[in-house]
């Protein structure tokens, strides 16, 4: 990739908490792929409906290094409703970062973890990233391996966790908590099997969000999980078909957003 400075997202409007709304962020995954960066990002990334809806996109910690040129141009083309965030559970494609470097001898273990945590903070720092989801394709990531990114990573804003489910969730105090004084998200919705039509797939986010409202009341604060393949080039219209139906006192917000009317709510007394 051409050789690029230390890139910068465009500003994020702060947003007061409002106690009788349901706040909702959607993070759009498969940027750990980099066939995405080049297909399905930009399929979605050029539709007229992605303007107006808050979103998240994905990136791999290593485009940075890859292709960074692409991921600069992506920020400079931003609109303010758009966001990144670092996917993959940091700088490589990881799979699970409770068994990270298993096959090493004990001792060796940690240091190598400490490593890639290191490696991972500077990216960030480099892209601009407070955001990063962390998953296990099988089972919930646990607190442990959360905590030791908010130690390594003091500039994580928030973590988001889950690929498309969240199992063992009776492990965890509630859908989003504090885990030392930062926000962590679970997966509270996903994507389905796409039908490729944009109102039906669609529907599937909407009645999910809209079940997650009813149980919890408001404020609600809830992580939606959509994963790229899945959404393909209908990506931007459905998410811009569920937020034009989303129920009066809804609020699509960007996760830096999501993460400050949280950590808000949190201070004044909520959970």
């Amino acid at each position: 990739g051409l050789e690029t400075g230390e890139l910068r997202q465009k500003p994020c409007p702060p947003v007061a908490l409002d106690r009788q709304k349901a706040y909702v962020s959607f993070l759009l995954s498969e940027g750990e792929n980099y066939a995405w960066a080049y297909h399905l990002w930009g399929e979605n990334y050029w539709h007229p409906s992605r303007e107006g809806v808050g979103k998240a996109w994905s990136t791999a910690g290593a485009m940075l290094f890859l292709a960074p040129a692409v991921l600069e141009w992506y920020y400079e083309n931003a609109s303010p409703w758009d966001a990144w965030y670092l996917d993959g559970n940091g700088i490589g494609d990881m799979y699970n970062p409770d068994i990270y470097a298993l096959r090493l001898p004990e001792a060796q273990r940690k240091p190598a973890f400490d490593d890639y945590l290191r490696l991972t903070r500077e990216m960030m720092r480099r892209a601009d990233l407070s955001v990063i989801r962390l998953f296990d394709a099988t089972y919930s990531v646990t607190d442990d391996s959360v905590r030791a990114y908010i130690k390594a990573i003091p500039e994580i804003q928030a973590v988001f966790t889950g690929y498309n489910s969240e199992p063992d969730m009776e492990r965890f105090p509630a859908s989003e908590y504090l885990l030392d004084g930062v926000p962590v998200f679970r997966t509270r919705v996903v994507s389905q099997t796409p039908t490729y039509a944009p109102e039906k797939d669609g529907q599937v986010l909407l009645d999910g969000i809209l079940r997650e409202i009813e149980k919890d009341g408001r404020p609600a604060f809830i992580n939606v999980f959509v994963l790229g393949n899945y959404m393909l080039e209908n990506g931007s219209m459905v998410l811009q078909y569920v937020q034009e139906h989303l129920p009066e006192g809804c609020a699509v917000l960007r996760p830096e957003q999501l993460a400050a009317v949280f950590r808000e709510y949190c201070s004044e007394g909520g959970r």
